[in-house]
């Protein structure tokens, strides 16, 4: 199997796409791709996390691992220091583990948020309970050790009034 990195299409991409990589045969057909891209949460958009927006395969066996380890390298190589994506619960996620992805938090399903002002309906998967993976570098890592121990005043320059 082999990995082909390509640039992304002016027109077609989500909003905020990086790069996609496709994956494919001995045979030179397409088997597997991944998009990566900005994070859609604005508390994770901070330069240095991208996100697996978009992943799909044929099911051959290894096709997602593969993909996911290819997509953390080619990030690391263009400077990210983490990447996030979200699965569903009711999917198996041996993919993620076998590539050192860990599990941040879960998250509700999507209908859930609803408001008075503006209902939003089940449609899609949106009804599906996700969660949060992460793998990041050891200089992520040490960074975020570091900031969790200095007190929010410290960090803010002020002091507690």
């Amino acid at each position: 199997m082999r990995v082909h990195q390509c640039p992304p299409p002016a027109a077609r991409t989500t909003a905020g796409h990086t790069f996609s990589l496709g994956l494919t045969n001995h045979a030179g057909n397409l088997i597997g791709v991944a998009m990566v891209g900005r994070p859609d949460a604005r508390h994770h958009d901070d330069g240095l996390t991208a996100e697996v927006t978009r992943l799909a395969t044929d099911g051959p066996r290894n096709a997602c691992s593969i993909l996911l380890a290819a997509a953390w390298r080619v990030a690391r190589r263009m400077g990210y220091q983490r990447m996030i994506t979200y699965a569903r619960t009711d999917r198996p996620a041996a993919g993620l583990r076998a590539t050192g992805w860990k599990v941040v938090t879960e998250t509700p399903p999507a209908h859930r948020r609803n408001r008075l002002s503006r209902h939003r309906a089940p449609r899609g998967t949106s009804d599906a309970t996700r969660t949060h993976w992460q793998v990041t570098t050891e200089d992520w890592r040490t960074r975020n050790e570091a900031a969790d121990r200095v007190s929010r005043w410290a960090r803010d320059g002020q002091g507690p009034r």
